[in-house]
């Protein structure tokens, strides 16, 4: 049976339908079409007891997606993914969603492709009438490796914090991941400097600056270095002794460890190897489940696009999806990057920046406090999301 104003509110919303902003008029046939391709259990499932418009429009989101793959071939590869958890498949679907929604544009999933001896499969291409295929693969960057790393580092110099009962707080902000060697002689500068009476900041050339201070409290806020590069994405990790009754002197120690370029060239370098060396090539990113803000990325994969490096990508966009206060209720928005590769053999078709750049204005005008947009050498971008405590983005 088709889903009905009156149940989608008593069961999903717990309130009028009017709260999902400009995503209401379509929600119902978003349910019936995520319920037709995935079935009532599955659906069921996703619900678990919560209400409210940020779990609705997660089913939205996904029923807007299934709308936009299911007349193309192919399409049930997504669907099963979907049905066993593949959240990879989302990014893909959400990527077709875009293009489908620009309007005239020619979509195949999954087309094969010769690269060299090898036959490839990139996750789908795309082209107006007339015109030659753009190739794009989408990916969503696992940024824990960089995280777990971050976190390991600590632990193993949390035994300063054991060892030294002295009020401190001290923070290691590396400007690489550091060598056994490396990591050794920097523990023992670290040691050195909680042991004594100073308050100071040594610099490890290359490697690290080692910061200790006063006391400054469990809260931690993240500062800037002058002379560093502070724009880069990074993962922090802390911990040490807190407790205000005096026993115990409290001591802090924090790591901050860039997420770096070699980490974004390998992110380029893996997709690339799907893309054509033929035909234009775009990337796409899924930012909504990264740690670490879209802004920071965009220098960060800019500098990794030279005139001998990368060149068969013509461009890349990073995306993001998440929810916002708009005029009307909650809505569902997207954020959007979008950097064009001036080195790129086959450039990026310029009704695909002007596609994205659409798509963002769009978004831009729904929020309550839209941000400008901004398009400058080849970076086109969209009004940035502001994310809500849960994480920001609809995931299934």
């Amino acid at each position: 049976m088709p889903w009905t104003r009156e149940q989608l509110e008593a069961e999903w919303i717990g309130g009028s339908i009017e709260t999902l902003g400009d995503r209401a008029p379509v929600a119902l046939n978003a349910f019936d079409t995520v319920e037709r391709h995935l079935g009532t259990e599955w659906l069921r499932a996703q619900w678990r007891g919560h209400q409210g418009p940020l779990p609705t429009l997660s089913i939205v989101l996904l029923g807007e997606c299934l709308s936009a793959i299911e007349p193309l071939k192919g399409y049930g590869v997504l669907v099963e993914k979907i049905r066993t958890g593949d959240g990879s498949a989302l990014a893909e679907m959400e990527a077709v969603r875009m293009f489908a929604g620009m309007g005239d544009v020619e979509i195949e999933l999954a087309p094969e492709l010769q690269v060299g001896v090898a036959t490839k499969k990139p996750d789908f291409r795309v082209r107006r009438a007339g015109e030659r295929w753009t190739y794009v693969e989408v990916t969503r960057p696992d940024t824990s490796i960089a995280a777990r790393a971050a976190e390991a580092l600590l632990h193993r110099f949390l035994d300063i914090c054991t060892a030294v009962r002295r009020p401190f707080s001290m923070e290691l902000f590396l400007r690489r991941e550091p060598t056994l060697e490396e990591e050794a002689s920097l523990h023992a500068t670290a040691q050195s400097l909680a042991e004594s009476d100073r308050f100071e900041t040594i610099d490890a050339p290359g490697l690290a600056l080692v910061v200790k201070e006063p006391f400054t409290g469990p809260v931690i806020t993240p500062r800037n270095h002058p002379g560093e590069d502070n724009a880069c994405p990074r993962f922090g990790a802390a911990s040490g002794v807190l407790g205000g009754d005096g026993s115990e002197p409290q001591r802090m120690i924090a790591v901050r460890m860039p997420f770096s370029d070699e980490r974004a060239d390998d992110i380029l370098k893996a997709e690339a190897k799907q893309l054509s060396k033929d035909e234009p090539g775009l990337i796409m990113i899924d930012m909504s489940g990264t740690r670490g803000g879209m802004a920071n990325w965009v220098p960060l994969l800019r500098r990794r696009l030279q005139p001998t490096i990368h060149t068969r990508v013509s461009g890349i966009c990073l995306f993001a999806s998440g929810t916002e206060l708009i005029s009307t209720g909650v809505g569902l928005l997207f954020t959007y990057r979008t950097i064009d590769n001036p080195h790129a053999v086959h450039p990026l078709p310029r009704w695909i920046l002007a596609g994205l750049t659409e798509l963002a204005r769009t978004d831009g005008a729904k929020r309550v406090a839209p941000t400008s947009q901004l398009e400058d050498s080849g970076e086109i971008q969209g009004p940035t999301a502001d994310v809500p405590p849960d994480g920001g983005a609809p995931r299934v």
